[in-house]
Parts: structure tokens; C-alpha cells; sequence
């Protein structure tokens, strides 16, 4: 009998998981394809990933406004310097979805070790909340 009456509540407290929609800044096409591939396979599509070859001081203003009024849940940067230097930024709204994050830093690491010269930058994925 219990398990007639908690089938309906289980199931009603399973709802799908809601679109994460994140920008990818990069100017590598071909680096921007393989992470945005990646990312799609690795979360089964709850990440939506938008590539921005557009690097530039008022792009990444742009995007955190986008990010602090809820119109995108994150941006990853990836400029020649961060990508030279190690310092990749995954910029999100909030840290909630702990698991899919982990998949997106995943899979640009994965990418960048892919890619041969960029294995520094793979191991010192920074994380950044706004």
C-alpha cells in the first residue's frame, strides 16, 4: 500500500532538469566546436552551449549583465591569454548543479589535453561564482 501512495509523490517530485545556457568566449573555432560537442554529450543536452569568438573587455561586461539578470547561467572565457596561461574562467550564476558543472570543466579539459599545446590550461581550470 505504501508503495502505491509514494509512487505518485516520487514521481511528481522528478522533473526534468531545466537548460543550463552558457556562452563559451573562445576564438579557436575548432577548440570552441570540440568543448561545445563535448559539453552537449557529456550533460545529454541540459547544457546548451553558445559559442562568442568575440573577445574583448566589452563582451565579457556584456555577459556578466547577462549572468547577473538571469538571461544565460554561465560563461566560460577563454582568451589566447587564459588559454596560454592556465587561467580559463567558468563564470556561473549559481552553484547548484554541482554534477553538470563538473562535466563542463570536464570536457574542457579534455579538450585542451585533446589539443596537445594547451595541457596547463587543463590542469588550472579556474571556477568563479558572480
Amino acid at each position: 500500500m505504501g508503495l502505491i501512495i509514494g509512487l505518485p509523490a516520487l514521481a511528481a517530485g522528478r522533473q526534468a532538469p531545466r537548460v543550463q545556457n552558457v556562452v563559451l568566449v573562445c576564438a579557436d573555432s575548432g577548440l570552441a566546436e570540440l568543448i561545445t560537442n563535448t559539453v552537449s554529450r557529456n550533460t545529454q543536452g541540459t547544457y546548451q552551449v553558445r559559442v562568442d569568438g568575440l573577445v574583448s573587455d566589452a563582451e565579457r561586461a556584456r555577459l556578466t549583465r547577462e549572468l547577473n539578470t538571469s538571461q544565460i547561467d554561465g560563461y566560460i572565457w577563454m582568451d589566447a591569454d587564459a588559454i596560454s596561461n592556465g587561467k580559463i574562467q567558468y563564470v556561473r550564476r549559481t552553484s547548484a548543479d554541482v554534477i553538470g558543472q563538473q562535466l563542463v570543466r570536464d570536457a574542457i579539459s579534455s579538450a585542451l589535453s585533446g589539443s596537445g599545446s594547451h595541457s596547463m590550461a587543463s590542469r588550472s581550470l579556474r571556477r568563479k561564482r558572480c
